[in-house]
């Protein structure tokens, strides 16, 4: 989709999958395939290096739309780089829970997460699809689908390294670029509440929540396009 202002619109994948699981909003924001970029696209030895190619693959004055991760770089990339809009689709301000962000994944959970990709990395990336499509039985067969064969297992790591790292509480506080944050109300990943939270802290973007799981990317693509279409006409974008 371009907007009335033509303004180039990027789709940024989460950690570990494949074009598959965003070809559905890809299409329905009518985006051509060039502008989804999937984890293989931009990890990178650190993060750093990733946000250096977001830039040279992403133009100035883009808008970019990430899922989950991808969410989480987009709102990096904008401490960097000029952007029209971020729109994120399940993420949060930190992935890992702290003391003043309790609204996220427990320390224990991520780490032994982190521990078992290495040990069973397989096992690891199935039980990761069941816990993105928690609560959808028919989407979890479908998911088998979406993880990147393409990615070592120490391209998952950095990319776990860099849910570990991101903190988004500075680019949140701006006013620029505009923000619109989608939330899943059975998110197994990213809980509902953390949406709460990021209302209170951050009043002045616009959020919304949809009855889905981590993956209403795929199950409701075509829901998550309508909002974002009218939410960037609504802004003249």
């Amino acid at each position: 989709m371009e907007t009335s202002l033509m303004t180039p619109i990027y789709l940024l994948n989460g950690w570990g999958m494949n074009q598959h699981v965003l070809t559905p909003l890809q299409q329905a924001l009518k985006l051509p395939e060039q502008q989804l970029l999937c984890m293989r696209d931009y990890i990178a030895k650190d993060l750093a290096h990733s946000l250096q190619h977001l830039r040279a693959r992403i133009p100035a004055q883009s808008i970019v739309i990430g899922w989950s991760l991808g969410g989480m770089l987009a709102l990096q990339l904008a401490l960097s780089h000029p952007l029209r809009a971020v729109i994120t689709l399940g993420s949060n301000r930190q992935f890992i829970a702290q003391p003043d962000w309790p609204e996220a994944m427990p320390l224990a959970t991520f780490r032994a997460f982190s521990s078992s990709l290495l040990s069973q990395p397989e096992r690891t990336l199935h039980h990761f699809l069941r816990l993105c499509t928690q609560g959808d039985r028919a989407l979890r067969q479908l998911g088998t689908q979406w993880i990147d064969t393409h990615l070592t297992i120490q391209d998952l790591q950095v990319g776990l390294d860099y849910l570990a790292q991101i903190n988004n509480a500075t680019p949140l506080r701006a006013a620029r670029p505009l923000q619109l944050h989608f939330y899943a109300t059975q998110d197994a990943l990213v809980p509902l509440s953390s949406m709460q939270s990021l209302k209170q802290h951050y009043p002045h973007h616009t959020y919304h929540s949809v009855p889905a799981s981590h993956a209403m990317v795929y199950s409701h693509a075509q829901t998550l396009a309508a909002s974002i279409t009218q939410w960037i006409h609504q802004h003249a974008l």
